[in-house]
């Protein structure tokens, strides 16, 4: 049974065919799953590996939309006596066409931890030691990312993006208080994409 589109007449016309969103499908095209897995989102995060997670179908207002949803992990690991980094766990998940009426719209959210190494803490540990304990140790950084890619129109695109850093660099030492370690940092940003 072919799948019915979420675009009117006029919606598929005012898209270039180059660009329509995923539910401007025309009624005879399949959309298989393979079709709609490789898709990658760019962020802080850097390019988000093409990992299919799951699709799934929902109506919205009686209309049929592919709503596809991609998530990726990414691991890292190097040996602790020779990296400032020796592990790192970085996670995102894309939700696409998350609302109704926004079938060209990305939804990422991601999270991510850094590891000081060994080698590093054990400098920081002998530093303090020779300072009386003036001198911060440092440990980990998180961070959680949440941004939102939005067609405004086939060939503008929108992104704002916020991001929320636990202990920045690990934690190391406030250049205006060394003997306290950076505190918690927030961050803003907006992104525009232009086709030409």
């Amino acid at each position: 049974m072919p799948r019915r589109s979420c675009c009117s007449a006029r919606q598929r016309l005012a898209w270039p065919k180059a660009h329509q969103p995923p539910c401007c499908a025309s009624k005879s095209q399949d959309r298989s799953p393979e079709s709609e897995a490789g898709i990658s989102y760019q962020s802080g995060l850097g390019v988000v590996p093409k990992y299919h997670d799951a699709l799934a179908d929902a109506s919205f207002g009686g209309s049929l939309c592919r709503r596809t949803r991609l998530s990726a992990v990414l691991v890292g690991g190097a040996p602790g006596d020779r990296n400032l980094i020796d592990f790192s766990l970085n996670a995102g998940i894309t939700l696409k066409a998350p609302f109704p009426g926004r079938d060209a719209d990305n939804f990422p959210i991601g999270h991510g931890l850094a590891k000081v190494s060994s080698g590093a803490r054990s400098l920081d540990r002998a530093v303090s030691f020779q300072s009386d304990g003036a001198t911060p140790i440092r440990s980990n950084e998180r961070f959680i990312e949440v941004t939102y890619q939005a067609q405004v129109t086939p060939w503008l695109q929108i992104q704002p993006d916020f991001q929320y850093l636990v202990a920045p660099g690990g934690g190391v030492a406030n250049p205006n208080n060394p003997a306290k370690k950076l505190g918690n940092a927030v961050i803003f940003g907006l992104r525009s994409n232009i086709t030409f």
